[in-house]
């Protein structure tokens, strides 16, 4: 959940590496600083509503 650490992994990261969001909260703040995506808890059982 280091909104800071996980910009310099992103900033770090070899060409191909992709950082994933694990914490629904962050999910929005992590693709600003370059995550590509998210693997939601709340999709484990809310999974109707996600797909």
């Amino acid at each position: 959940g280091d909104l800071a650490e996980t910009a310099r992994v992103v900033a770090a990261a070899p060409d191909g590496f992709e950082v994933y969001s694990g914490e629904d909260a962050l999910t929005l703040a992590l693709l600003a600083v370059g995550a590509v995506g998210v693997i939601s808890v709340a999709s484990h059982w809310a999974t109707p509503e996600m797909v």
